[in-house]
């Protein structure tokens, strides 16, 4: 009988399952980078990489989170500009 492991996160990114994860620089990440380092990414100011299976798909992201930060800014400083 064949044994079941739990897949980590980054292999189930890598064969289109997960469709974005988010990683700090760890010895680990350094190995997946040649593979990684294909799909679009951006770096947080943390340090942490956040990966993408496609470009549309971080440019949503981007601009969700552009959304809420704003939306937060207006409810929290009253500015409606």
């Amino acid at each position: 009988m064949e044994e079941k492991r739990i897949m980590v996160d980054h292999e189930a990114f890598l064969i289109g399952i997960k469709p974005a994860i988010c990683r700090r620089m760890i010895p680990q990440l350094e190995k997946l980078m040649p593979q990684l380092g294909k799909y679009p990414h951006m770096i947080d100011a943390d340090g942490s990489y956040l990966f993408f299976q496609n470009q549309e798909l971080m440019e949503k992201t981007i601009w969700h989170q552009w959304s809420m930060w704003n939306g937060v800014q207006r409810n929290i400083i009253g500015y409606w500009g």
